[in-house]
């Protein structure tokens, strides 16, 4: 009973298997040519098992894998896979100038010999002013002719007083209208003497001078003499004598 149990599940097993078969092959009968094989062979068996459709490793041929190719094993979470979607193009710029490395000179050695410029000496177009002056003074003796006065016998009477500030004023105001004005110190009249008809006046006069700009007896003398009708006029229209015109220096005193 036991050996007809296991026969009869045996048939009822092939049966299944036989229906699947065919199912198969009526399902892929328009894309498969079928290969008859001896009823009751291991080959009949293996064929309608579908032995004919798996690989080696019993896995089923005909199904595809549509994964990308990898060449290592790796995790779920590690996509290395190429996928066209999801890449990435990484670009790197560089730069087209390269970094100048610093050029070494060897330094110069400062010459030894130091430049001499010369220097052209200045021309002084005028002599130095000289700071040293001289106080120069001269005494000088006028003739006035025909105007002798027994009156100018008397240093202190008016008519002498009046004569000398009369000779006072006209040779100043004469020296001052020359070219010695800016030499003129002082004046002094000496005396009021009579001389026959004739009257002598003698005044001190002194002068401010330098060593390039002095006054002489000639300079002094010829500035009377040019001068001579001014002088006359101002001593209320008289007549010198001009040819007896005295001029002597007394001395000259050094001063800083």
């Amino acid at each position: 009973m036991l050996i007809l149990l296991n026969i009869e599940t045996f048939s009822k097993i092939n049966t299944f298997i036989l229906n699947l078969t065919t199912l198969r092959d009526s399902f892929e009968s328009n894309s498969t040519e079928r290969v008859a094989y001896e009823v009751g062979s291991g080959a009949e068996f293996m064929e309608r098992a579908g032995w004919s459709s798996r690989s080696p490793y019993g896995k089923n041929a005909q199904e595809r894998n549509d994964s990308q190719i990898s060449f290592y094993k790796y995790r779920s979470d590690d996509d290395l896979s190429y996928n066209p979607n999801n890449s990435s193009v990484a670009v790197v710029t560089f730069s087209s100038t390269m970094p100048q490395l610093p050029v070494w000179t060897q330094p110069q050695p400062y010459p030894t010999t130091s430049r001499i410029t010369t220097l052209q000496p200045t021309r002084q177009t005028q002599p130095p002013t000289s700071t040293s002056t001289r106080l120069q003074q001269f005494m000088c003796q006028l003739y006035i002719r025909e105007q002798a006065n027994p009156s100018y016998n008397n240093t202190s009477s008016y008519e002498y007083q009046q004569a000398s500030q009369l000779a006072y004023n006209a040779i100043r105001q004469m020296l001052l209208s020359t070219s010695l004005n800016r030499n003129f110190q002082s004046l002094n009249i000496l005396s009021l003497a009579n001389s026959g008809n004739d009257l002598i006046i003698s005044a001190a006069l002194a002068f401010q001078s330098t060593a390039d700009n002095s006054v002489t007896v000639g300079m002094l003398r010829s500035i009377f003499q040019s001068n001579t009708a001014m002088l006359e006029n101002l001593l209320n229209h008289v007549q010198i004598d001009i040819d007896r015109l005295y001029i002597q220096s007394e001395y000259s005193r050094t001063s800083r």
